[in-house]
C-alpha cells in the first residue's frame, strides 16, 4: 500500500461501486459466480456456506458472513479453528485470483460510465487529492496515471496484482484469539493508522461508490465523530455519490451507525456541508 507523501485538503474514498459502474464485475456476487471460486468451493466449508447464502439472497457480503460462520464455530473444538484459517487463506487466494484476471482486461474500461462522466472532468482527474481506494483493482491508478493527475493515492486494502489484499473483519467484531485471523489488522499488508494520521487537515471527504459497510466503520469512525463536534472549529463538507434512493437510505442508515453516541444526523447535517448525489439521474 502508497504511504502519503503530500498534504491535501481534500479525500476521495473509492468503493466497489466505481468499479462496478465502469464495467467490471467486481462484486462477491460475481466472484461466488466465477471459476475461481468453483475450483476450491468443494473442499472449502466457509465457501459453502457462502455459496448457500448467495443462492438464498443472491447478494452477498463476504466479510460480514465471516462472524456468522465464527458464531456457528464458536463450541467447536480447536480442529475446526485450524480448518477455518486454512479455508480463510484459500478463499483470499483465489479472490486475488479473480481480481487478477479483471485487471488484465483493464484496456476494456468504460469511459462512459456515469462515475467517470460526473467527475473526471468536475475534480481535475483527482489532482491535489488524497485518492484512498478500497478496491483491489487497478482501476483507480489507471484513471490516475492516464490523465497525468498528481494525485496521491492510498490502496487501504491491498492490491490484487501484489497479492496484498485485506481481507477481513473490523476489530470491533470482538472474536475469540484463536480467530484472529478474520480481523483485517491482522494482515500483514495493514496499514490504516498512518493514512488516518496523515489526513488530519483534511476537510473536503468525496465518497464514490461506496457502502460504508460495518466492516470499514473503523475507518470513517473519527472522521464522523469529528463532523459532528458543536464546538469544533472544522467545517466539512461530504458529497456522496449514490445510485438510486434505496442505495441513499442505506448509507444514511450506516451514517447513523458510525456517528453512535458521538451525535446525531441532524449534528451531521447541521455543522456540515453535506451534499447527496444520485448518479442515475
Amino acid at each position: 500500500m502508497a504511504s502519503i507523501l503530500r498534504s491535501y485538503n481534500r479525500a476521495f474514498i473509492v468503493g466497489n461501486g466505481f468499479d462496478l459502474n465502469c464495467g467490471y464485475k467486481t462484486s462477491y456476487k460475481n466472484f461466488i459466480e466465477s471459476q475461481y471460486f468453483k475450483e476450491i468451493v468443494n473442499n472449502n466449508d466457509i465457501c459453502q456456506i457462502l455459496y448457500r447464502k448467495h443462492k438464498l439472497a443472491k447478494w452477498i457480503d463476504v466479510e460480514n458472513e465471516f462472524k456468522e460462520i465464527y458464531k456457528g464455530d464458536i463450541s467447536f473444538p480447536i480442529e475446526v479453528n485450524e480448518k477455518r484459517k486454512t479455508e480463510f487463506i484459500e478463499l483470499c487466494g483465489a479472490i486475488n485470483k479473480y481480481m487478477n484476471q479483471i485487471d488484465s482486461n483493464l484496456k476494456d474500461i468504460d469511459m462512459n460510465s456515469v462515475y467517470l462522466n460526473k467527475t473526471l472532468g468536475k475534480y481535475d482527474a483527482f489532482n491535489d487529492s488524497y485518492v484512498i481506494c478500497f478496491n483491489y483493482t487497478q482501476t483507480i491508478k489507471e484513471l490516475i496515471e492516464n490523465n497525468n493527475s498528481n494525485g496521491e493515492l492510498i490502496m487501504l486494502h491491498g492490491e490484487a496484482k501484489d497479492n496484498t489484499i485485506i481481507l477481513g473483519v473490523e476489530d470491533a467484531a470482538n472474536l475469540r484469539k484463536e480467530y484472529d485471523f478474520y480481523y483485517k489488522t491482522s494482515s500483514p499488508y495493514y496499514n490504516c493508522g498512518n493514512v488516518l494520521k496523515q489526513m488530519k487537515d483534511v476537510k473536503e471527504f468525496i465518497f464514490m461508490g461506496h457502502s460504508f459497510g460495518e466492516t470499514d466503520h473503523y475507518f470513517f469512525s473519527n472522521i464522523f465523530k469529528d463532523s459532528c463536534l458543536k464546538n469544533s472549529n472544522d467545517n466539512f463538507k461530504f458529497t456522496i455519490y449514490h445510485y438510486g434512493m434505496d442505495d441513499k437510505r442505506l448509507i444514511v442508515s450506516e451514517i447513523r451507525q458510525i456517528i453512535g453516541k458521538n451525535g446525531t444526523m441532524m449534528d451531521f447535517y447541521g455543522y456540515n456541508n453535506v451534499e447527496f448525489i444520485d448518479v442515475m439521474n
